[in-house]
């Protein structure tokens, strides 16, 4: 079961440094520090995202909270659109997974060391489409697919 959408984590690095995860909804946890697609979007100086169209996702840098402070994702991260709620898009996985991870279509041919299956499904919109992993039946993880 998916109950969790924009969780975050820190995982150990070399010398003990720490690198987030995680960061596909905008929340109290989650800062957008950059926007690269759509290339009209973009963060102004006080922190808001300005010219970004609602129900369109969205790639760039995040940060994420951790304890007492704020530690910047390695990867850019594909985010939901920032109009949809966490019960918007805890529906929108669940469509998709009833849709295509029961009957397995969409599923993607696996990579060496791959630890989830991954599932390419249609959005409801259709214009764009998300990424379901999947491990025994549960999703570990969704996000846009940009």
């Amino acid at each position: 079961m998916f109950t969790q959408v924009g969780s975050r984590s820190a995982t150990p690095r070399q010398r003990g440094a720490l690198q987030s995860a995680g960061g596909h909804f905008i929340s109290e946890n989650i800062r957008v520090t950059r926007i690269d697609i759509p290339p009209t979007a973009r963060v102004n100086e006080l922190g808001e995202i300005v010219n970004l169209p609602n129900d369109l996702p969205f790639k760039g840098k995040v940060k994420i909270r951790y304890r007492d402070g704020w530690l910047p994702k390695q990867d850019n991260s594909s985010l939901f659109p920032q109009n949809w709620t966490q019960e918007r898009i805890l529906g929108e996985v669940a469509m998709a997974y009833e849709r295509n991870v029961l009957d397995k279509s969409g599923l993607l041919p696996p990579k060496p060391n791959q630890l989830f299956d991954k599932y390419e499904v249609d959005s409801s919109f259709e214009s764009w489409s998300m990424i379901l992993e999947v491990k025994d039946d549960i999703i570990f993880n969704a996000y846009p697919k940009l």
